[in-house]
């Protein structure tokens, strides 16, 4: 992870709160990408109603990966309810 994130406003504010109750900070590198396999195994746990793809080149092949749930594209700064 980023650690610029930790400087911002509200992430201090969230980190100070947990602090405070007793909680501690750990740091952990994870990549925060997941191969097709993943996402299939989490989409079939999860069984969402909708999949709105984010942080990929691939958008349009979700359609044809995720065939058992409806796949939502949105444009970047498109505001949309998903219920």
């Amino acid at each position: 992870m980023w650690e610029g994130y930790l400087q911002e406003g509200k992430t201090v504010d969230f980190v100070e709160y947990l602090s405070s109750r007793g909680l501690t900070e750990l740091h952990l590198h994870t990549s925060g990408h997941a191969d097709v396999e993943t996402l299939k195994r989490l989409v079939d746990a999860l069984q969402p109603k909708n999949l709105v793809p984010i942080h990929t080149f691939e958008a349009d092949a979700y359609k044809k990966i995720f065939t058992n749930v409806n796949v939502r594209q949105v444009k970047d700064k498109e505001i949309v309810e998903i219920l």
